[in-house]
Order: structure tokens, then C-alpha cells, then sequence
């Protein structure tokens, strides 16, 4: 099940407005997800990786990805 409801946006006639409705995991930021997968920061943290492997929350192409990092 995913939990994250990320943005509102209008588009027609006027800028974009963006609204953070839920942030169930703050400690994982999408910069820190990317550095750890794509990066090279994985290799430094792979207990970070196998959090990120065992995430429910993140989708299952990432967790594959994560786990591939660890070997």
C-alpha cells in the first residue's frame, strides 16, 4: 500500500502550487534515495541499502535495484 500523497497542482491559468499533503518517512528525501541508488553512495552505506530494499513504501524497481547494489 502507498501511503504518500505528494502535491496539488493547478496548471491552467496560473503557476504550478505545490503542497506537501504527508511525509510518512522524512528522513528519506528523494536526493538521498538517489545518491544512495545512482550516486555511489550505496557503497559507503549498505545499511542504508538494505533499508531501502525492505522499504514497502518505495516502488519495487528501487528495492531491486537496492538489493542488485548490495550484491
Amino acid at each position: 500500500m502507498n501511503t504518500m500523497q505528494a502535491i496539488e497542482v493547478t496548471i491552467a491559468g496560473g503557476p504550478e502550487v505545490l503542497r506537501l499533503v504527508e511525509r510518512p518517512l522524512p528522513e528519506w528525501s528523494v536526493e538521498r534515495v538517489f545518491h544512495l541508488l545512482i550516486g555511489g553512495a550505496g557503497k559507503r552505506e549498505p545499511d542504508a541499502l538494505r533499508a531501502l530494499a525492505a522499504m514497502d513504501a518505495l516502488a519495487t524497481s528501487w528495492r531491486a535495484r537496492a538489493e542488485k547494489l548490495l550484491g
